[in-house]
């Protein structure tokens, strides 16, 4: 008797019965499900900083299809790169992160070996 708890337990999420209650899977819905990521390079020969410049923040559809390159204007400015850094709170909205970086800096880091704030 001591255990009936637990074997109820087991029961109620195990059961033939329980799964046969669950909503079914709406696959439609599924497909227009976004995955955000950041794309970008990292074989480019000269460091970090070439390959960062590559950097480009992005959405796909869960099936993998309808990718794009999101905030693109952020990317026209020499030097600059985007990184997608989640999602708002509600889910309708991508974070965007728009970074500069100048080659001079760029090489003092590489050079010196850590990152600095200009």
């Amino acid at each position: 008797m001591r255990h009936m708890p637990l074997f109820l337990l087991f029961y109620f999420l195990v059961s033939p019965a329980w799964c046969q209650n669950a909503p079914p899977v709406n696959t439609e819905r599924r497909s227009e499900s976004l995955i955000g990521y950041t794309e970008g390079r990292n074989d480019l020969k000269g460091g970090q900083f070439v390959n960062w410049r590559t950097n480009r923040a992005c959405v796909v559809r869960s099936d993998g299809t309808g990718r794009k390159v999101l905030a693109e204007e952020l990317t026209r400015t020499e030097n600059s790169w985007t990184q997608f850094a989640g999602w708002s709170p509600d889910g309708r909205q991508a974070i965007v992160l728009s970074l500069w970086e100048s080659p001079e800096n760029a090489a003092w880091e590489r050079e010196h070996r850590t990152f600095r704030m200009t």
